[in-house]
C-alpha cells in the first residue's frame, strides 16, 4: 500500500508539474507572439520610412538628411492616419511636385500634393480643417492632410479602383465620369507613373521584410511543445 500511495503521490506531482510546465510555456509563447507582432511592425515603419527617405533623396539632392526624414515621417503619418498606403502617397507626391513644398503648377496647383486652391478650400471645409487662403496649402503638413484625404474621397467615389482614382486627382472626378459615360475613358500617363513608382516600391518593401514575416525558428518549437503537453 505504501507503494501505491507513493506512486499516486509521484503520479499527481507529474501531472502537476506537467500542468505547470504548459502554462509557463503558453505564457512564454503569448509574450514571443506580442514582440513579434511588435517587431514586424517596427521593421515595416523603419522600412518604409527608409525607402520615403531615399525617394525623397532623389528628387532633392540638396537636401539636409533632417529634413529629408521630417518630410519622410510626415508622409508616413499623414497617410496611415488616413489608410492610405505611405509609398503610394510617396509615389504621388514625387510625380506631383518632386517633393518641392513650394511648387505652383501652370494651373495653379499649390504644393507637395499640387492641389487647386478651390478643391483644398472645399476640403478643408468639409473636414474642419482651418482655411487661411491659397497660402495655406505651402505648409507641407496642411498640403498632406488634405492631398491624402482628397484622394481616398475619390478612391472610394470610384469604388477602390486606384487607376481611375489617379486620374481623377489628376485631370478632376468630373472629367473621368464623362469620359466614363462617353465609353472614352483610359488611365492617364499620371497615374500610370504612378503606379509603375508604387509597384517597384512596395516590390522594396516586401523583399526587405521578407526575412521579418517569417516567425523565428524558436517560436514553432514552443507551439509544437505547447501542443504536446496539452
Amino acid at each position: 500500500m505504501g507503494f501505491d500511495r507513493l506512486a499516486d503521490q509521484l503520479g499527481g506531482l507529474a501531472a502537476s508539474g506537467v500542468h505547470a510546465l504548459r502554462q509557463e510555456i503558453g505564457l512564454v509563447a503569448e509574450v514571443l507572439t506580442g514582440r513579434t507582432a511588435a517587431a514586424r511592425r517596427a521593421a515595416r515603419d523603419g522600412v518604409e520610412r527608409d525607402l520615403v527617405v531615399r525617394l525623397v533623396r532623389e528628387h532633392r539632392p540638396r537636401a539636409g538628411g533632417g529634413d529629408l526624414r521630417r518630410l519622410a515621417d510626415l508622409i508616413r503619418s499623414e497617410a496611415r492616419a488616413a489608410g492610405v498606403d505611405p509609398l503610394l502617397v510617396g509615389a504621388m507626391t514625387a510625380e506631383e511636385s518632386s517633393f518641392h513644398e513650394a511648387s505652383v503648377s501652370e494651373a495653379g496647383a499649390v504644393g507637395l500634393m499640387q492641389l487647386r486652391p478651390f478643391v483644398a478650400e472645399d476640403l478643408a471645409l468639409r473636414l474642419e480643417v482651418g482655411w487661411v487662403g491659397e497660402e495655406a496649402l505651402l505648409d507641407p503638413e496642411v498640403n498632406l492632410h488634405l492631398g491624402i484625404r482628397y484622394f481616398q474621397e475619390l478612391v472610394t467615389t470610384f469604388d477602390g479602383n486606384l487607376e481611375k482614382a489617379l486620374t481623377a486627382y489628376n485631370w478632376g472626378p468630373g472629367r473621368v465620369q464623362e469620359r466614363m459615360r462617353e465609353g472614352t475613358y483610359a488611365d492617364s500617363r499620371f497615374a500610370q507613373r504612378v503606379l509603375r513608382s508604387y509597384a517597384s516600391l512596395d516590390a522594396q518593401r516586401r523583399a526587405r521584410l521578407e526575412g521579418v514575416e517569417s516567425s523565428p525558428i524558436y517560436l514553432p518549437v514552443l507551439r509544437l511543445a505547447l501542443a504536446y503537453l496539452t
